[in-house]
């Protein structure tokens, strides 16, 4: 808008400029702002669709991805409409913290969704699942966020014009978990209870796809099983590599 200003005010002042005078644009640093802003627009939708991706491949049923994506425009809105409360500007920090945002908001909601299906396997209706789920869940979601939280809410008191110029981008995810935290605890098993039902095995290319994508998971988490059971033989160097870590 500033540029804009500029542009129109020296095309005013361009028709009393005395013989020979000229006006040039040498160096436009909005250029650099509209292209960052175009890309992190572009970088965003990626996101979202490698997100989708990521959890219909893993879930492997339509109605189970639903819920989640449901939950990342929601989450993302709703941080939209606290960074205006807050007198935030739509720019690269706060765009940027929205990207990193579109993978941490779902979070919840799959750990919701898997739980509830779990118990739909078990051979409970979908109500009960969901109730039966959200009494082990509720804590761990709760817990979970606040930790998210506690990583970016000190970043906000960066002091100086630093600080100031972080504080957006640290709050902007601050608000984006909060929201989706909040459905994970409302939304994701209203929702389940109403759409989810028990998996039935998907078939054509996609359920050959599944079915060798998972007999290659179970390949992995048998290994990382073997890894885990040997590790804990050795529990102190374990705790102890730990400790040096830490220090």
């Amino acid at each position: 808008d500033v540029a804009t200003g500029v542009r129109d005010a020296i095309e005013e002042l361009r028709q009393n400029f005395p013989p020979g005078m000229k006006a040039e644009e040498v160096f436009n640093t909005t250029e650099f702002v509209q292209a960052s802003l175009d890309e992190v627009v572009k970088t965003l939708l990626e996101a979202i669709l490698l997100v989708v991706a990521v959890i219909f491949i893993f879930l492997q049923d339509w109605r189970a991805t639903i819920i989640p994506v449901i939950a990342i425009p929601v989450s993302l809105i709703g941080s939209l409409a606290f960074m205006l409360m807050f007198g935030f500007s739509i720019n690269n920090l706060t765009m940027f913290g929205l990207i990193l945002a579109t993978g941490l908001v779902v979070d919840d909601a799959i750990v919701v969704v898997e739980a509830i299906a779990v118990k739909l396997e078990q051979g409970m209706n979908p109500l009960q699942a969901s109730l039966e789920a959200m009494q082990e869940l509720t804590g761990a979601v709760i817990a979970t966020s606040l930790v998210l939280m506690a990583v970016f809410i000190p970043v906000a008191f960066f002091p100086g014009t630093t600080g100031r110029i972080y504080q957006q981008f640290a709050l902007t995810i601050v608000f984006s978990i909060a929201i989706s935290t909040f459905n994970a605890l409302s939304f994701s098993p209203s929702m389940s209870a109403l759409i989810l039902r028990r998996h039935e095995e998907t078939r054509g290319f996609l359920g050959t796809l599944f079915r060798y994508f998972n007999r290659y998971l179970g390949w992995i988490i048998n290994r990382y099983k073997k890894i885990v059971t040997f590790l804990i033989k050795f529990r102190g160097l374990v705790i102890g590599l730990f400790i040096v870590g830490v220090v």
